[in-house]
């Protein structure tokens, strides 16, 4: 083991990972079509949890410990970011619910024709046809 690392049996990771592992049934609801958009939320947001994994070797790194209190603070950084990556995604989920409201309601009082619903993306064209919302 090269000389600064942690020693065998010290903590040497950041467990904030499992917020990422999360929030992917959340990220498939969100983004239902297309199929595509779907599978990139999934990937990116798989990508970002592996940062966890590379980067803990060198925020728990031995001449820190061994209370690891910068260690610490830089995983909590992280776990808030994540906190205000989420309330920033249910914010915007909510906002898009809120358009959906009124394509619905356009639709139901027949201000939108049938060539303009085809036009439409298709989370709209469902919200006026069927009522769909995002799962918030």
């Amino acid at each position: 083991m090269p000389d600064g690392c942690a020693k065998k049996g010290t903590v040497n990771y950041t467990d904030h990972s499992a917020a990422y592992a999360c929030s992917y049934p959340w990220l498939a609801s969100i983004m239902p079509h297309p199929p595509a958009k779907r599978a990139v939320a999934v990937g990116v947001a798989n990508s970002l949890s592996n940062i966890g994994a590379f980067v803990s070797g060198y925020i728990y790194y031995a001449p820190l410990g061994p209370t690891y209190l910068v260690s610490w603070a830089i995983a909590l950084a992280f776990c808030v970011s994540i906190a205000v990556a989420v309330m920033a995604m249910w914010y915007l989920v909510g906002k898009r619910n809120d358009h959906l409201d009124q394509v619905e309601e356009q639709y139901k009082q027949s201000l939108i024709t049938e060539a303009q619903l085809e036009n439409m993306e298709s989370d709209e064209r469902l919200a006026a046809q069927t009522g769909f919302r995002l799962v918030r």
